[in-house]
């Protein structure tokens, strides 16, 4: 299949640039905003922030940061922005009222069901385009590559 060992030379050259281009196109993918049910324009990180608040209910800022790995100092400001567009609503803790807990509102419901079938719809259209073991295949590798994406998050300063 190779000439050369997969991380030599020319083709480390092109996976390298393949690789960037893809991530290009998803950056440039998540800055156009879509409608998922309410009528109004949503932004990627926002609808993946109440759909995330949407399958996880009752999660707080710090454990919403953690599970779409961005900075609490990222979440904080959307997510108050989403409550001013009553998409979610705050409510402290009864077990730990220094706590607070998001949960979706009936807009924000609407939205998460409406991603929902979109990224169903998205990642099924993928899917029919590859057989099972490449399905696997790319989970897998999807994994390793988070691991050392994640490893080369704690390295830097």
């Amino acid at each position: 299949m190779f000439n050369k060992p997969p991380h030599e030379g020319e083709t480390l050259r092109k996976t390298a640039a393949r690789f960037q281009r893809i991530i290009n196109k998803i950056v440039r993918m998540s800055q156009s905003p879509r409608e998922f049910g309410t009528g109004e324009l949503l932004p990627v990180a926002e609808i993946q922030i109440i759909h995330t608040v949407g399958i996880n209910p009752n999660i707080t800022v710090t454990d919403l940061s953690r599970q779409l790995g961005l900075t609490k100092g990222t979440v904080s400001p959307i997510v108050n922005r989403l409550v001013g567009r009553d998409y979610l609503k705050k409510a402290r803790s009864s077990q730990d009222g220094r706590k607070v807990k998001l949960e979706l509102t009936n807009k924000g419901e609407i939205a998460s069901q409406g991603y929902e079938k979109y990224a169903e719809e998205y990642v099924s259209q993928y899917a029919q385009e590859i057989s099972y073991g490449e399905w696997v295949i790319v989970n897998e590798t999807l994994v390793k590559l988070e691991a050392f994406v994640d490893t080369k998050i704690q390295e830097s300063p």
